[in-house]
């Protein structure tokens, strides 16, 4: 899959799925709206595993094959899926990886932690929980 499939499939796959953040995607100039759109394809996938999971443990199996995609994704070298395509495209400025890749970590470790924990009990836990997954999506996007 090339770069430009990769970047349609995430366009069709965030207007069907998400169309707050396929507008603001949409109105963004052409290289931000690509690397955006390779943002929230990441993070559609860690939410798919949460969602699709009945055993955390296989859960965590799918998670940790992001957490080794990263690295190779930061490097330029992605595995053949669209949404690691379409990173490794964001990622290609030169300093970017430095300041997105630790965040995409902490996606990663965000919904790590969100699949083996208990639902929120407080409004505190719950608010943890969104910063640490909404937040930390938001302001990854800021550095786009």
């Amino acid at each position: 899959m090339t770069p430009d499939e990769a970047e349609a499939h995430l366009f069709d796959r965030l207007r069907r799925r998400d169309p707050d953040r396929f507008f603001a995607a949409s109105f963004s100039p052409a290289p931000v709206r690509a690397r955006l759109l390779a943002l929230y394809g990441l993070h559609h996938e860690l939410a798919d595993i949460a969602e699709t999971v009945r055993e955390p443990m296989i859960g965590q199996i799918r998670l940790a094959w992001w957490r080794e995609a990263l690295p190779a994704i930061g490097a330029g070298e992605p595995p053949g899926h669209p949404v690691a395509i379409a990173l490794a495209e964001a990622l290609r400025p030169e300093g970017l990886a430095g300041v997105l890749l630790p965040r995409l970590e902490a996606l990663v470790e965000a919904r790590a932690e969100a699949l083996e924990a208990e639902p929120p009990d407080t409004l505190e836990a719950l608010a943890g929980r969104v910063e640490a997954e909404a937040g930390t999506l938001a302001e990854a996007a800021t550095c786009l």
